[in-house]
């Protein structure tokens, strides 16, 4: 009693300190956005010191022992039936210290139903990913409801806990929400998406934070079979979410394309009359890309001057003919443009092959000389 006590103090603290990073908006890599069909209202998930990593599937890793955690939040409007299902690991590899053993606090509106929870011990030492399902009906309530999930202070020396998908389903709202298996998805072959220091927000769909300068960092990944002409890259960011926060909110940020320097010291408000609201800003790298593997890193400057965080809503390459997005200039973008003009499939950025704001026979032309290597 004692313990679930002191644990209920240090999580309430915790619950504050996310009060304080809570925010808003999303951020998405390529053009896919969360499918919120069937999902309950007012739902959102914070990662407070929760790297996002996106590989073949994205995942959340509480990196700080005592301090990192994921909350969601939601509204369910009954409570007849209730199921807690998370798709986790606590360790990658069967030799990892301690084993991997890495525990969890599990927490539904503040009651404690699992206490130093880790995966591989509940699943005979196992290192793969692992589905856990729970009945917590008793712990939920009508309107507004959290599960959080907080990483114990045990075993420094141990691994991270890693979060794949986290569902909650009622008899109302099946399910009720499962944001992570939906955000980050790439247009881009091989993508995969690594992250330091940073805050992972969701409410309608997801935003990343940079925290510390000089240290936080946002790297995205990807394959090219060829470098199409005009390949651009694409940033929906800002650097403050206040007119009034301390030092208007400069936050500047380091942009390199494969370790070349594409943007020194940007600063999103700065480069756009100091305005807080969301940019979205565009640069060629074609010059920039090669083929084989690929990198754009976002690094958070260490310049004295840096008051806020910054702020990734999201991240694109843009690769003019490559229809399907699937990082390669292959026939099956051609069947792809054709498809999208004739009203079969829906619009994507890379259709429109010349660029020139509309979808045509233009586009087929050039997507069909982009393939030969004449364009």
């Amino acid at each position: 009693m004692l313990k679930q006590g002191l644990r209920k103090v240090g999580f309430i603290w915790l619950s504050l300190l996310l009060a304080l990073v809570f925010g808003i908006s999303a951020w998405a890599t390529g053009i896919a956005q969360p499918n919120a069909a069937g999902q309950a209202s007012g739902m959102s998930i914070v990662g407070f010191r929760a790297n996002y990593t996106y590989d073949t599937a994205p995942g959340l890793r509480l990196l700080v022992r005592g301090v990192s955690l994921v909350q969601a939040s939601f509204s369910l409007p009954t409570t007849t039936r209730g199921t807690l299902s998370l798709t986790h690991l606590t360790s990658t590899g069967a030799n990892a210290p301690g084993g991997g053993y890495a525990p969890v606090d599990i927490y539904v509106n503040d009651f404690l139903i699992l206490d130093d929870y880790d995966v591989a011990a509940q699943h005979n030492g196992s290192h793969d990913w692992q589905t856990d399902r729970w009945d917590i009906a008793s712990f939920l309530k009508t309107g507004e409801n959290t599960v959080s999930i907080v990483l114990e202070d045990k075993h420094p020396d141990s691994t991270q806990y890693w979060l794949r998908s986290l569902v909650v389903s009622s008899s109302a709202s099946p399910p009720a929400f499962n944001p992570l298996e939906s955000d980050l998805r790439s247009q881009l072959a091989a993508a995969s998406i690594e992250s330091r220091d940073i805050i992972y927000v969701r409410d309608t769909t997801a935003t990343l934070r940079m925290l510390t300068p000089g240290f936080s960092y946002i790297k995205a990944s990807f394959d090219l079979v060829k470098v199409p002409k005009r390949s651009t890259l694409t940033l929906s960011h800002l650097t403050s979410g206040l007119a009034g926060a301390p030092g208007g909110g400069y936050s500047p940020v380091y942009v390199y394309v494969n370790d070349q320097l594409l943007l020194d010291n940007y600063d999103v408000a700065q480069q756009h009359n100091g305005s807080h609201e969301w940019q979205t800003d565009e640069w060629e790298i074609t010059s920039l890309l090669m083929t084989g593997r690929n990198t754009v890193n976002i690094a958070f400057s260490a310049d004295p001057l840096t008051t806020t965080q910054y702020w990734l809503q999201s991240l694109r390459v843009l690769l003019p003919g490559d229809a399907d997005g699937d990082g390669r200039l292959t026939a099956t973008d051609i069947t792809k443009v054709e498809r999208v003009i004739a009203g079969l499939d829906a619009e994507t950025p890379g259709a429109d092959a010349n660029q020139d704001g509309f979808l045509n026979a233009l586009d087929i032309t050039r997507t069909e000389r982009n393939i030969a290597g004449l364009d």
